[in-house]
């Protein structure tokens, strides 16, 4: 199985091309998952040592698949496979007719292309291929077909030896039912999922009246707005008198459908029953349980029904369940309806229960853990319920170690309770284990368990039993994350730390951190904040006014030049840079292995660019009329244009007299900032 492996596309060929790889020559099962398609169907196709392989499963998570890859497929040398599961790799239009046209496995007996996009009007190709004479499975569900491609289906001989057929989602109506019914060619179905379309109960009574499908023993007609009416048309039917599995969960019946299938004559070998999300009460569990034809039940689905907790318990003592292996239960309030069970004489096969949005207490549980010993579960689930994390362990301590047990839904407890079960194997393998181990393996369990305990009641259960679950408060995870990290949002989670000894961790401030790595942090509040500030306080200092800063302005424009090529300080500072330095400065007009050019060409550049890069961009005539707003005061709006702030500098330097250097060092932080606000940047 290669299944999320990110294989590389040379690998995967090697691997399927090399004879020494764990006797790939007997391989017969291969399936490939979420990795790279077009390597891996290059592979099987250039691949000499895949003779033997019989089901080929590909699952591209209903990504595209391209032309190459589909030729590869059809093409590679697979004489035995039997089995190709394509499902969930998309199709164009234009792919499936070659996939249809190309596909030569002579021994094929099971296609799957479920939610492999849409085939609509290109059935017939597939029809008209001799090589799927053989086929006996056939999934096309979720494809969008059409009533031409259903009588593609329906007229085709290559489809005879069909006897499972699965068209789930594909909107068929009465007339694509009607086709279906009246098929010489599908004489052979025993399983047919018209799951989720349309059929209406013009298309159950062509089921019903069918010449040919008498054979069926699975039927699936869940989601199709069928009512009693439709429901007592199948009772009446001897071409189900082989049904062994009827699916008619999301309908829209109630009790008097139960009691017509109750008294179906042709139901007696019925023994898969979906009842599911139908407005049946508890009263269609009496029909059933005094039933004389349905006898031989052994799953049945009554979740999310209006059946009560009572009804359980008529259940639990009619010999007519004695053979329930599956048991699926959504009641409200579980109540007494699982020691009935526990209790039942007749309930001895049980190996799977569902309970679902059921309002499960302790005594529930514990019920539960005696009803798991008297029939040995295999597998045990309880979803969307609320569960206390008291009950989670009491589950892990005494539910037999071979029950699985599911806990959908429930986030952190279903975690909570797999490291439980490691817990208790590691304190049964090693016997006496010292206090220290003890500690640091409970410890580790909560660390794990802490990123999906979002309310914090888990770990709070276990704060308050730490004679049996001794924690190291303040240890941390593989990302240095203490348990404070998992609850920086609930308050109340964290007092509860405290109090238990957690040391909090230093407060990090990382805004300016997060300034730097974001390529859009000049829109930061944080920035804009900061710069209006500085410009208001340079303002402020200078104490000039509008002509004052207008003259300014134009005095630093007209010296612009001077600033930079007399400037001595500037030159020195320029030539006291590193290699390094200066390389980084000039990476990006450097060819890879290119020297820093000499000191002379260096200084000129970079004073060129800057001298073209301010005059250029941030002191042209546009920018002279061009308003910074830097202050919101309402009714006291100040706005200044870029040659102003730096006129207002200018003016601050020549009062405070700092050196030249501090000058320009002064300037090219409020450049930067001006920068920033300008969204321009200073390339080299």
């Amino acid at each position: 199985m290669l299944e999320e492996n990110d294989i590389s596309g040379d690998s995967i060929k090697r691997l399927l091309d090399t004879e020494s790889i764990q006797n790939i020559k007997e391989l017969k099962f291969l399936h490939y998952e979420a990795n790279a398609i077009d390597h891996f169907a290059s592979g099987i196709y250039l691949s000499d040592y895949l003779t033997n392989l019989e089901v080929l499963n590909i699952n591209n998570r209903g990504r595209p698949i391209n032309m190459l890859s589909i030729t590869a497929i059809t093409d590679a040398r697979l004489e035995n496979l039997k089995t190709l599961n394509l499902s969930k790799c998309y199709l164009s239009p234009d792919l499936f007719i070659t996939f249809f046209v190309n596909l030569k496995f002579s021994s094929l007996t099971s296609l799957k292309l479920a939610k492999s996009g849409a085939i609509k009007g290109n059935l017939q190709l597939l029809a008209n291929n001799e090589y799927i004479k053989n086929l006996k499975l056939l999934d096309i569900s979720h494809t969008d077909l059409i009533n031409e491609d259903i009588d593609a289906l329906c007229t085709s001989p290559n489809f005879k030896h069909v006897e499972v057929l699965n068209l789930e989602s594909n909107m068929i109506k009465k007339e694509g039912v009607e086709s279906l019914a009246n098929s010489e060619y599908l004489k052979q179905l025993k399983g047919l999922n018209l799951s989720t379309n349309k059929i209406g109960k013009e298309g159950v009574e062509s089921l019903a009246n069918s010449r040919y499908l008498k054979q069926l023993k699975v039927l699936d007609l869940s989601y199709n707005e069928l009512d009693n009416e439709d429901i007592s048309i199948i009772a009446g039917s001897s071409n189900f008198q082989h049904l062994q599995s009827l699916n008619l969960s999301f309908n829209e019946m109630d009790d008097q459908a139960i009691k017509s299938l109750s008294d179906s004559q042709y139901l007696k070998h019925l023994t898969h029953l979906d009842l599911s999300e139908n407005d049946i009460t508890s009263h269609s569990i009496e029909i059933l349980a005094n039933s004389e034809n349905i006898k031989n039940l052994k799953v049945l689905d009554l979740s999310n029904t209006s059946i009560r907790s009572q009804a359980i318990e008529t259940l639990s003592q009619s010999p007519n369940f004695k053979h329930l292996h599956t048991l699926t239960l959504g009641l409200t309030s579980v109540k007494t309806a699982i020691a009935s069970l526990a209790d039942s004489p007749y309930i001895n096969n049980l190996k799977i229960l569902r309970l679902c949005h059921a309002d499960i207490k302790t005594d529930d549980i514990k019920e539960l853990i005696r009803l798991s010993n008297k029939v040995s579960f295999q597998d045990l689930t309880i979803e969307y319920t609320s569960l206390a994390v008291a009950d989670v362990v009491l589950l892990a301590q005494d539910l037999p170690e071979d029950v699985k047990l599911n806990l959908r839904g429930e986030g952190g407890l279903s975690i909570f309770y797999d490291e439980l079960l490691k817990l208790k194997k590691f304190n049964s393998a090693s016997g006496q284990v010292p206090e220290t181990e003890w500690q640091q393996a409970v410890t580790e369990m909560v660390l794990k368990i802490a990123p999906h305990d979002n309310d914090g009641k888990i770990i709070q259960y276990i704060l308050s039993n730490q004679d049996s679950y001794p924690l190291l408060i303040n240890a941390r995870d593989s990302d240095n994350h203490s348990l404070s990290y998992y609850y920086n949002n609930n308050g109340e989670m964290l007092l509860i730390l405290f109090r238990n000894g957690l040391i909090p961790d230093p407060v990090q401030d990382d805004t300016m951190q997060r300034i730097v790595e974001d390529a859009q942090s000049v829109h930061d509040s944080e920035i804009t904040n900061k710069t209006n500030f500085f410009v208001k306080k340079l303002v402020q200092l200078a104490n000039l006014n509008t002509e004052e800063l207008k003259a300014k302005a134009q005095i630093c424009q007209s010296q612009i030049n001077q600033l930079f090529v007399q400037s001595m300080e500037l030159k020195v500072k320029l030539l006291d840079l590193t290699a390094q330095e200066k390389r980084s400065v000039m990476e990006t007009i450097l060819r890879n292995g290119e020297a820093v050019p000499e000191d002379s060409y260096f200084v000129q550049k970079i004073i060129n660019k800057a001298f073209h890069t301010l005059k250029n961009q941030y002191l042209t005539p546009a920018y002279e009329i061009s308003k910074l707003q830097y202050d919101y005061t309402a009714g006291q709006e100040k706005y200044i244009t870029l040659p102003e702030t730096i006129g207002v500098v200018h003016t601050l330097i020549d009062k405070s007299g700092p050196d030249k250097i501090t000058m320009h060092v002064l300037l090219r932080r409020v450049l930067k900032l001006l920068k920033a606000r300008q969204r321009f940047n200073l390339h080299f």
